[in-house]
C-alpha cells in the first residue's frame, strides 16, 4: 500500500472544546494516505486521548460505521456504505474547488446527495451541530437510490 501525505484539514483542539462532551473523534485517512502532515509538510503524530481516535489502520471499516453517529467525509464513497445506517453525513469539501478542477467528479458533487457541504471549519462545526435535524426521509431515499 502506498504511503502518502495527507494533511489534517481541521483543527483537532477545535474539534474538542466544541464537541468533546458529546462526540469521539475516529479519524482515517483515505486508503493509501497513512502519513499526516501540517500545513509545511511536516510529520504529525495524532496524539489520542478521551476524544480523539486514530483508526487508519483499523481493518474493518463496517464496524467503524456501526459505532458512528455522524459520518464526517469529503468525497469518498464510504457515503454509499454509510448510508445503509440513515445517519447524518457531512460533506467536508474544503478544497472543493481544487478538487473539483484537478480531480473532477463523475457525478453533480453538489446536488447529488441530501448532505450538508461545508468548506470552513466553521460551517463544519455548524453543521455537527445541526447533524441529528438532517432530514430522515431524504436520508432514507439517498439509502434506498443506490448507486
Amino acid at each position: 500500500m502506498a504511503n502518502f501525505k495527507q494533511e489534517i484539514p481541521f483543527n483537532i483542539l477545535g474539534l474538542k472544546e466544541r464537541f468533546s462532551d458529546k462526540y469521539i473523534l475516529m479519524v482515517r485517512s483515505h486508503v493509501g494516505k497513512q502519513q499526516w502532515v501540517d500545513k509545511n509538510g511536516n510529520s504529525v503524530e495524532l496524539k489520542c486521548d478521551d476524544f480523539l481516535m486514530d483508526v487508519g489502520f483499523y481493518d474493518n471499516i463496517s464496524e467503524l460505521y456501526l459505532v458512528s453517529d455522524i459520518l464526517i467525509t469529503d468525497y469518498s464513497s464510504s457515503i454509499f456504505d454509510f448510508s445503509i445506517l440513515e445517519r447524518p453525513q457531512i460533506l467536508y469539501a474544503y478544497d472543493l474547488d481544487v478538487y473539483s478542477r484537478e480531480v473532477g467528479f463523475v457525478f453533480d458533487y453538489k446536488n447529488f446527495s441530501p448532505f450538508p457541504i461545508v468548506k470552513t471549519e466553521d460551517d463544519l462545526y455548524g453543521a455537527i451541530l445541526c447533524a441529528d435535524q438532517q432530514n430522515k426521509i431524504e436520508l432514507k431515499k439517498f439509502k434506498e437510490k443506490g448507486v
